[in-house]
């Protein structure tokens, strides 16, 4: 929305939850066409012929549909974002500039450590019985589970193309599993490397802005091997964290906390809690982030090595 002109003044301050304004620099690009189409494949699986009929359709039916369309595909990285990334036809969006973002208006921009896990899931896709079957049981027999060191491996070379061995070599580096490389690949592809390029066009506007990474796990988390993914954070700024053991005392303090910090923003624009660090606006010089762990943490706003790579993939496709 801040970047079509029709959206100026709608706005006093600005939350972007999971990534950046910027496109994937590998990921098919998000156009009105795609979301159109994507939409209607959704309707068609739920049976809706209308607008009218997708309200009615309860939240459950149309959540699993959406998580079925989540693949990597035709070069790209499908999620449930299709549905909903762009709002507004290409033409009302400037694709160079923000006219819809007043000067006074502060942002939030942040990301969760594991974004890419509530689409990939831990124990792979969740497809009706008896397909579910085949599954459970490559989970149950396999150290790795579904997830396979060679079938990652081809994902990355069907994602990356001509990179794909530089991205290969990263992954093997990095003594993760092949879950949790995927988990990271998809994480940086899709969300953290275009935050970073997001980061960096603010600055050179010289807007205010305010950067968290969300990397609480909590005792739940951990046992579905969710840990920190996409939508992670929002039980703990509204407050809804449940009583039966999914949640301890350390995430009821860190929804305390986010609850006060999200609540200074809306009300002054600056993202401060009394007990907590500082949290700075975003200075590239010297740029740092609130990284929301068992406490809040300021931490320096460093690229590792793949998000690095993905930046120069993005480079070289852009003066080319």
């Amino acid at each position: 929305m801040l970047s079509t002109r029709r959206a100026l003044g709608l706005f006093h301050r600005g939350i972007m939850l999971s990534g950046g304004y910027e496109p994937s620099a590998i990921a098919q690009p998000w156009t009105f066409a795609r979301t159109q189409a994507t939409t209607e494949r959704l309707m068609r699986m739920v049976g809706a012929k209308s607008m009218d009929d997708l309200r009615k359709t309860s939240a459950d039916v149309l959540r699993k549909a959406s998580h079925a369309l989540c693949a990597v595909s035709g070069g790209g990285v499908h999620t449930p974002a299709d549905l909903t990334w762009v709002s507004v036809p290409d033409e009302l969006v400037d694709a160079e500039g923000f006219p819809g973002w007043g000067d006074d208006v502060p942002i939030m921009l942040g990301c969760t450590e594991n974004e890419a896990r509530y689409f990939v899931k831990p124990g792979g896709p969740q497809l009706p019985f008896p397909k579910n079957i085949a599954i459970a049981l490559l989970n149950f027999l396999k150290p790795g589970g579904i997830y396979s060191r060679n079938g990652v491996e081809k994902i990355t070379t069907l994602l990356c193309g001509a990179h794909g061995p530089q991205v290969t070599d990263i992954l093997r580096r990095s003594g993760k599993t092949p879950y949790e490389c995927l988990d990271w690949l998809i994480t940086e592809i899709v969300f953290r490397e275009p935050a970073l390029q997001t980061a960096h066009r603010f600055a050179e506007l010289d807007r205010p802005f305010y950067c968290y990474n969300f990397a609480r796990v909590s005792p739940g988390a951990r046992i579905s091997r969710d840990l920190a993914r996409h939508t992670g954070e929002i039980r703990y700024v509204f407050g809804n964290l449940t009583t039966d053991g999914q949640y301890d005392e350390t995430d009821q303090a860190i929804s305390a906390a986010m609850q006060s910090a999200w609540t200074a923003f809306a009300k002054t624009g600056v993202p401060n809690v009394d007990w907590e660090a500082v949290w700075p606006s975003v200075d590239m010089r010297s740029p740092q982030y609130m990284s929301i762990e068992d406490r809040f943490m300021l931490r320096p706003y460093v690229a590792n090595e793949l998000t690095r790579l993905i930046a120069s993939i993005r480079s070289v496709a852009s003066s080319s």
